[in-house]
């Protein structure tokens, strides 16, 4: 069982009875059934976020590796050579700089990438052939039946379905300060990400109340996944001077 395409409505905008349809659930308190849950593990793989972060140092002699580098660098040894102490210096101190700039700006980007990681919830309680378990959040499946209660961390994105007096803190996700009140009614397709209020999105905090949710996506197909996948996959883009 796939995530719902991007090309398809989002699923707040699907109701409780289509979902549960379309993502093959038996019932809220029966779930998925472990022989189930275990096909849909091994088809779409493991609710996480994976990541290959490059070594500081290599990320530091990245910055000395284009063009306007190599130019300056034959620029320096050629004032040094006529002796004009002043240009060498200037010319080294701007190479400096823009390693030190470079440097700081993809070293920041990576250690973010970490630290989102670090955000998913290590365990997350779902109803499985009719129990009520703790499992490890990795081995969660879109279709899942998971329990949230205040102080959880949401181990995926869910379709709420069930919900007592449910807030949920999403300043890591949409900047609002202010606990979100939730909800389980149907929402228009085009409603924004920050006013989908029916959708608990991975690594955000219950912050009071109970609810019941259906795994809708997980690992990098979660909202807060595409972002650590936009950090990941940042590339340098040439500055006019370059091109």
């Amino acid at each position: 069982m796939e995530e719902v395409p991007d090309s398809q409505p989002p699923a707040s905008a699907h109701s409780i009875k289509d979902l549960q349809q379309s993502l093959q659930v038996p019932s809220l308190n029966h779930g998925l059934s472990n022989e189930e849950a275990a096909k849909r593990l091994k088809a779409n793989g493991p609710n996480s976020i994976e990541s290959h972060p490059t070594p500081k140092w290599l990320i530091f002699l990245r910055q000395f590796n284009n063009l306007i580098i190599y130019i300056l660098i034959i620029a320096a040894i050629l004032t040094t050579v006529i002796g004009d102490v002043t240009d060498t210096s200037v010319i080294v101190l701007v190479i400096i700089i823009n390693a030190a700039i470079g440097y700081y700006q993809e070293s920041n980007a990576s250690d973010s990438l970490e630290k989102i990681k670090k955000m998913l919830a290590p365990e997350a309680t779902v109803y499985r052939d009719g129990e009520r378990l703790d499992i490890p959040s990795a081995n969660l499946v879109v279709g899942d039946v998971v329990f949230l209660e205040a102080g959880d961390n949401v181990p995926a994105d869910l379709r709420l379905v069930d919900i007592d007096n449910l807030t949920i803190q999403e300043a890591v996700l949409t900047g609002e300060a202010n606990s979100v009140i939730k909800t389980t009614a149907t929402l228009p397709a085009d409603t924004p990400l920050a006013d989908q209020s029916n959708i608990a999105f991975a690594s955000t905090a219950v912050a009071g109340g109970s609810g019941i949710g259906i795994v809708v996506a997980t690992g990098h197909h979660t909202e807060f996944g595409k972002i650590s996948q936009a950090v990941s996959d940042v590339r340098k883009g040439r500055s006019p001077m370059m091109r």
